[in-house]
């Protein structure tokens, strides 16, 4: 009986809307330290480190802020998934000016990794719209085509493989889910991406 009832309690917790508000309080409980740590720290960090955190904190503001409005509101399947492209429309081009100011990157070089990453993203909303599987398919080609050039252009690969090999490439897969089954997977993969991600290279910097 007791089994039954501890079933019955995991059955009716709503875990997608858990996890959304864990990330609307981690993303922007972070973008807060970020902001704090590009001052506390000044005369200790580079320029393109202290700029690298703005940019972190940045995106984690957006984030949150996004994941505040689907905490507090009952979006239709449709509206959620807008509310969620208008973040991936800002928050991945920001991702990569966290990475490519990270490593000292040309900005003209992280034009076009977000170039490609805008297609990737246009892909997608296309997709969502028309349920018509060549869209998803420019996106991924733009995917791939990205991670080439960021092969290509970084000096080293454990933040790519970690985050944008790994991180990103489920995006795609997930997207091939039915509608209502993915969206838990999109906050766990925000999460990862977004946090995790903006964590590590907070650690990265303050701790050299």
């Amino acid at each position: 009986m007791l089994n039954d009832e501890i079933k019955k309690v995991i059955t009716e917790i709503d875990w997608t809307k858990s996890v959304s508000i864990v990330n609307s309080v981690s993303f922007l409980s972070l973008a807060l330290q970020e902001f704090d740590a590009t001052y506390d720290k000044l005369d200790k960090l580079s320029a393109s480190e202290i700029q690298t955190l703005r940019y972190s904190a940045l995106l984690l503001s957006i984030a949150g802020f996004h994941y505040a409005i689907l905490d507090v509101n009952k979006p239709s399947i449709e509206s959620e998934m807008y509310i969620r492209y208008s973040d991936w429309i800002l928050t991945t081009p920001l991702l990569l000016l966290v990475l490519g100011q990270f490593y000292n990157i040309p900005m003209e070089t992280i034009k076009l990794w977000i170039v490609l990453d805008l297609i990737m993203i246009g892909g997608g909303i296309v997709y969502e719209k028309t349920d018509n599987l060549n869209y998803w398919a420019i996106g991924v080609v733009s995917y791939i085509a990205l991670l080439g050039l960021l092969f290509k252009q970084l000096p080293e690969y454990d933040l790519l493989w970690r985050y944008f090999v790994i991180g990103w490439g489920f995006y795609g897969i997930i997207a091939l889910l039915p509608v209502e089954q993915r969206f838990f997977w999109f906050n766990i993969l925000d999460f990862y991406n977004k946090f995790v991600f903006a964590y590590d290279i907070r650690l990265r910097i303050l701790n050299k």
